[in-house]
């Protein structure tokens, strides 16, 4: 067989552990089978601790992973990381978990986290200066990270930016400046409208820092993600919010990385069907309410 010829002097055992440890790559490929072909040509490396089978989990999947970077594609309805002790259904904890099962020593550092409810990718470093290298220069490598999101209503301009984080307050007290301020979790964003329909608009938001706070500024400006617990547009399997591109700048081979995500199909059928005439109501009432809270205002400026 192909490892009786590659290592003559080891035991017909020791091959078989080989194999059944993942051990083995041929031409950049993991294989686990005796018989597996092998050519004239084939690049055949022996590695002293296996490889992780492929993780086989339908709310996280692999998209790419070298030896400093593993990146993941997470679904709706999981977190990130845990938000209490003992919670181990999270991103971290099955991505931790499986490539533990393939090499204990392996550990994995965080970049970046969505919410549980948005489908996105997630970006786990291999070591920790690599990640400590990302995190103190994240505009340098992380070049641009955006999302598809559906929203109820419509923002006016075709492209603009979303209100700036709040400035951090100082604390109340005695006045003693030496207190830390904690800054705003919160990072700049853009956006661009795709599509508009009544009373519906896809955007696209480019977010332009490392902190994830596109929910909270579309609530600001009265959009509220389609999906969202108080939703009048009613069939969404999840918030209608997910991450469409990552584009990284790999900090060791110095490659420019491009990964894409496709808008999930729900997000075009609920913005092109027609409203039901609940849904219709509901919006028209609104759009009142504001008509009229608008005239108010000018009487009281009179």
């Amino acid at each position: 067989g192909m490892l009786t010829q590659l290592l003559p002097e080891s035991s017909r055992t020791t091959h078989k552990q080989y194999l059944r440890d993942r051990c083995i790559k041929v031409n950049g490929q993991v294989v686990s089978e005796h018989s597996a072909p092998i050519a004239v040509g084939d690049e055949v490396v022996v590695y002293s601790v296996g490889f992780a089978p492929v993780l086989d989990n339908t709310e996280v999947k692999v998209l790419w992973q070298d030896d400093w970077f593993i990146l993941v594609q997470k679904e709706p309805g999981i977190p990130t990381i845990a938000s209490k002790p003992g919670d181990k259904h999270t991103v971290y904890r099955i991505v931790a978990d499986h490539y533990k099962s393939g090499d204990a020593r392996e550990k994995i550092f965080l970049l970046n986290r969505l919410d549980r409810d948005t489908r996105g990718l997630i970006l786990f470093a291999r070591d920790r200066e690599v990640q400590q290298e990302i995190l103190d220069n994240w505009e340098k490598y992380i070049l641009s990270q955006t999302f598809a999101a559906l929203v109820e209503g419509g923002l006016p301009e075709e492209k603009g930016e979303f209100a700036p984080p709040p400035k951090p307050k100082k604390p109340a007290g005695d006045g003693d400046t030496k207190k830390k301020v904690v800054p705003s979790r919160r990072s700049r964003a853009t956006y661009q409208v795709e599509e508009r329909a009544s009373w519906r608009t896809l955007l696209r938001i480019s977010l332009l820092g490392r902190y994830n706070g596109i929910r909270s500024q579309l609530n600001e400006k009265k959009c509220p993600l389609v999906g969202e617990r108080k939703s009048v547009i009613k069939g969404a399997p999840s918030i209608a919010l997910s991450q469409q591109e990552l584009v990284l700048l790999h900090p060791v081979t110095k490659e420019k990385l491009h990964f894409e995500s496709p808008v999930p199909a729900f997000f075009y059928k609920l913005l092109r069907r027609r409203l039901t005439t609940s849904e219709r109501q509901v919006f028209e009432k609104r759009t009142e309410n504001e008509k009229n809270l608008s005239i108010d205002s000018l009487k009281k400026i009179d």
